[in-house]
């Protein structure tokens, strides 16, 4: 069996400059497998950039990885998390989106979203300044 992919995402709101950035980093055992990072388009937040970490990371783990793979995604988002939860019903549409490829990582690509232990983790930090980077940076 191959060892489980381990995902770190997170998002960032700069209030200031009224920007969101994503960013996540996808690893195996101790090696940086690809790592991502953008803007969050629109109106953005705090929870739309957390929910759109986790967006694009399921979007590029659908377009590369084999169902048989154990994928654990990794967030600090309550609003991540709590979409998780059965019965969790999303009113903004962001939120429903995020949901929905939740649900569907898991199913496809036997993934599971598990809550980070603070920022204790190298690759969560490194999600965490992709994401910020993307909210100084000029358009």
């Amino acid at each position: 069996m191959k060892q489980p992919l381990h995902v770190y995402c997170d998002g960032s709101y700069n209030q200031d400059a009224n920007t969101g950035g994503w960013g996540f980093v996808v690893v195996a055992g101790e090696n940086r497998i690809h790592q991502d990072s953008g803007r969050v388009e629109g109106d953005p937040t705090s929870d739309k950039a957390e929910c759109y970490s986790v967006v694009k990371a399921v979007e590029y783990l659908f377009s590369t990885r084999r169902k048989s793979d154990l994928v654990l995604i990794f967030s600090d988002s309550q609003t991540v998390l709590r979409l998780n939860t059965p019965g969790s019903r999303p009113r903004k549409r962001y939120q429903q989106i995020t949901q929905r490829q939740i649900l569907m990582a898991e199913k496809r690509l036997n993934a599971r979203i598990l809550k980070t232990t603070s920022r204790d983790s190298r690759w969560h930090r490194l999600a965490h300044d992709l994401a910020v980077s993307e909210t100084s940076r000029l358009s």
